[in-house]
């Protein structure tokens, strides 16, 4: 594999494992969740160098193989959001990553992950306010 593949990797794998270890319950699975995932990365890893994020291309692959595992104990918050405003409400509430590099691992601008944690936060509330009458 090409060393920036093998860096790229490096910087995020053990990140990846925390994430889907708390989508699925289970460290092992998530451990091998994110193996699969870097896995998928590496046969698209050259469309990924041209991509305008990689790190974004990477983060769908990851956040796609999380969804699919079918475990999530943090579940609920999938059931309210899109998958890409849960991921970042798992990030940065659950796993306690700062916001910035939550939106290094996502992909995307700091600006955006704020968005989303706003919106998801709005969300929240109106699930609850109707759950409440």
């Amino acid at each position: 594999m090409p060393v920036t593949f093998t860096a790229f990797c490096t910087l995020r794998l053990a990140a990846y494992m925390r994430f889907a270890a708390a989508c699925t319950g289970c460290p092992r699975t998530g451990r091998e969740v994110a193996q699969e995932a870097l896995g998928d990365l590496a046969t698209v890893w050259e469309k990924a160098l041209r991509s305008a994020s990689p790190a974004a291309l990477a983060w769908g692959l990851i956040s796609e193989r999380c969804s699919r595992a079918q475990l999530r104990p943090c579940g609920s918050v999938y059931r309210v959001l899109p998958r890409l405003y849960a991921d970042a409400v798992v990030l940065r509430y659950r796993l306690g990553i700062g916001l910035a590099e939550t939106a290094e691992l996502m992909g995307i601008d700091e600006l955006e992950v704020n968005g989303m944690l706003r919106y998801a936060a709005r969300k929240v509330t109106e699930v609850r306010h109707m759950h409440m009458t």
